[in-house]
């Protein structure tokens, strides 16, 4: 039975993907999909350089990007124009290669739906989508629990609360890197944006010279605490009530009650995603980048 095939090809300059390509064979033999497959990834080194191209549609898409479509197997749409051209089936068998510098990345292939549970881990790290991935979507509640909740629970209920207190801040800086990327004032803006910072009386900015202290001198007095423009916060245990003491220019709040209301800010922040879906491919593209106790590698 006679079968159309496609080489597909991302190009990127190492920062975007540039343009893309494809090249299509009629296929006579009744051949199996791996020996398809086979075919096609060894006509790529050739394919690429003869494929016909098309300059990729606006808005510019970052290599990152394209990844992260790559992994939730979306990045199939940006091809829709060029199978409507070859008069591709719904569900064509192709072969999609990045070619970087006119050399071949990466390449993965399949015939429908991407399934998840079916990507090959490698020896080292189990993929955090295979892992947290069910019928339902990404389940990142528990994702962020084994990757920071836990241990930040195991060092208070140890009575490590410097330490408890670090990976807390550490857990905003990553939150607020992942929702709006490298800029500047993330920290504050997911914190206004996510967590009822008010029900417990303290404020963005000084949750952020608090983070500034304990990560970078492992004390509590940030430049702005210093200069008296932030109040300085101590972290108690058991404290109840918010006390402020305006002679030392100081907040003691109780740091059980801020690791509750984060742990609300993340709840708001995932519902997020439930009613903006489309967020979840920036999500991947950034949250590759992070590394966590729970998804470390044996060679660390």
């Amino acid at each position: 039975m006679a079968e159309t095939i496609y080489n597909l090809f991302a190009y990127s300059d190492g920062k975007n993907i540039t343009h893309l390509g494809i090249e299509s064979y009629n296929i006579v033999d009744d051949g199996t999909d791996e020996e398809m497959f086979d075919f096609l990834r060894e006509r790529c080194l050739i394919d690429h350089a003869t494929a016909y191209k098309a300059k990729i549609v606006s808005p510019e898409l970052s290599l990152g990007a394209y990844l992260s479509k790559h992994r939730l197997g979306t990045a199939l749409d940006i091809f829709e124009e060029l199978f409507v051209l070859k008069k591709a089936p719904m569900n064509p068998l192709f072969v999609l290669t990045i070619i970087e510098g006119g050399v071949a990345r990466i390449d993965y292939s399949y015939t429908g739906d991407l399934d998840l549970n079916e990507l090959k881990n490698n020896e080292f790290m189990e993929d955090y989508l295979t892992k947290y991935t069910a019928a339902d979507g990404i389940n990142l509640m528990q994702m962020f629990d084994d990757d920071y909740f836990k241990a930040i629970r195991l060092l208070f209920n140890n009575g490590l609360l410097v330490s408890s207190t670090k990976l807390l801040m550490i857990f905003i800086d990553t939150a607020a890197f992942v929702e709006f990327g490298d800029r500047q004032g993330n920290f504050n803006l997911w914190l206004d944006t996510f967590v009822p910072l008010s029900d417990i009386d303290l404020a963005a900015n000084e949750i952020w010279e608090l983070r500034n202290g304990v990560l970078h001198m492992s004390n509590l007095h940030s430049r702005a605490v210093l200069n008296r423009k932030v109040k300085r916060l101590l972290p108690c245990i058991n404290l109840g009530t918010t006390i402020i003491d305006n002679i030392n220019n100081e907040k003691r709040f109780d740091m059980l009650q801020l690791i509750d209301v984060i742990a609300r800010g993340v709840g708001a922040w995932m519902e997020s995603y439930n009613k903006n879906p489309e967020k979840i491919e920036k999500f991947v593209e950034r949250y590759d980048t992070v590394i966590s106790d729970a998804r470390s590698t044996y060679r660390w």
